[in-house]
């Protein structure tokens, strides 16, 4: 799995609105929707109108979708699902969690999908936003753990009489607290999108 996140970010650094795509479409299809977002929709459709777009194309007379197969197909698949999704987070928290573009675009998709009329849309995408909101809570934990310890660190070595100071090392503590401060502030203001996922009806 962590081969296949780390293939998909070296093309979403190389192009983050044909990367972006890849995931709304792995998303579609994970719903069990033969529908495809092209890069034409994305770039001119609002996310209910993409919604509005995929529902008229999803075989709404089977009942079965990907995520309520029988069986130990499910337990794979969802499994496979959340551990994407794990390892998404956990490989982007030094990096995309800052991009403003990446999660706050997944997370508007999911949040609208969660409303949808069609229950696979609702139901994978209320546990996909789930888990996304998951991982990134855990993240925000081990920034705020880090941030308290440097910030520690930092109050410690200042607290010295200047001759004693190093001043190399405050100024690196210093950089640190800037950039943990800086993740910490990002993950938080995400948790918001939180509330706006409704759970599965």
């Amino acid at each position: 799995m962590v081969t296949v996140v780390d293939e998909w970010l070296d093309s979403y650094k190389q192009s983050r609105e044909a990367g972006l795509l890849v995931l709304i479409n792995f998303i579609v299809q994970s719903c069990g929707c033969k529908g495809v977002v092209s890069r034409e929709m994305l770039d001119s459709m609002q996310n209910a109108e993409i919604i509005s777009t995929l529902t008229k194309e999803f075989n709404e007379e089977s009942v079965n979708y990907p995520l309520c197969t029988p069986g130990p197909e499910l337990r794979r698949f969802k499994a496979s699902l959340c551990e994407f999704t794990r390892v998404l987070v956990r490989s982007c928290r030094n990096s995309l969690i800052f991009d403003e573009y990446l999660f706050p675009s997944l997370l508007a998709l999911l949040t609208g999908l969660s409303d949808s009329q069609v229950r696979a849309f609702r139901h994978t995408s209320t546990l996909l936003a789930m888990k996304l909101m998951t991982g990134l809570v855990e993240v925000a934990v081990i920034v705020s753990v880090q941030q308290q310890t440097t910030q520690r660190q930092y109050d410690q070595e200042n607290s010295k009489r200047a001759s004693d100071r190093a001043s190399d090392g405050l100024e690196e503590l210093r950089a640190t607290i800037s950039q943990v401060t800086h993740t910490h502030t990002h993950t938080h203001t995400n948790k918001h999108w939180y509330k706006c996922t409704h759970t599965i009806s």
